[in-house]
């Protein structure tokens, strides 16, 4: 309590608020693509008379996710906890391809 009250006297009470724009823009086109594929997905199957379009569209979404979403969660990961030195993020998504690279190379030596 002591914390918040000095915050308030310290500065505005946007300050609670200061850090949240960017979880917001970073979140928001990653849920409605979740959403907006697993519609799309849902009507599909639906229309297409198959069983259970629920999960066929559940399923469907999730691949999407995992394909396109993924990916860039990781680099986003990968640059936060800051174990190597990267000046872009391209340089990121390089280190990721080749860590993939040797981390699938070791599982097919062994």
């Amino acid at each position: 309590m002591w914390l918040i009250r000095m915050l308030l006297l310290l500065s505005s009470a946007l300050s609670y608020y200061k850090g949240i724009v960017p979880p917001l823009i970073t979140e928001a086109p990653k849920r409605a693509t979740k959403f907006l594929t697993f519609e799309q997905f849902h009507l599909t199957f639906k229309q297409a008379d198959l069983p259970q379009p629920l999960l066929l569209g559940g399923a469907a979404s999730g691949i999407v996710e995992g394909t396109m979403i993924a990916p860039f969660e990781r680099v986003k990961v990968y640059l936060q906890l800051q174990r190597h030195k990267m000046a872009q993020v391209s340089d990121a998504a390089s280190m990721l391809l080749y860590d993939n690279v040797a981390t699938n190379m070791e599982f097919t030596m062994s």
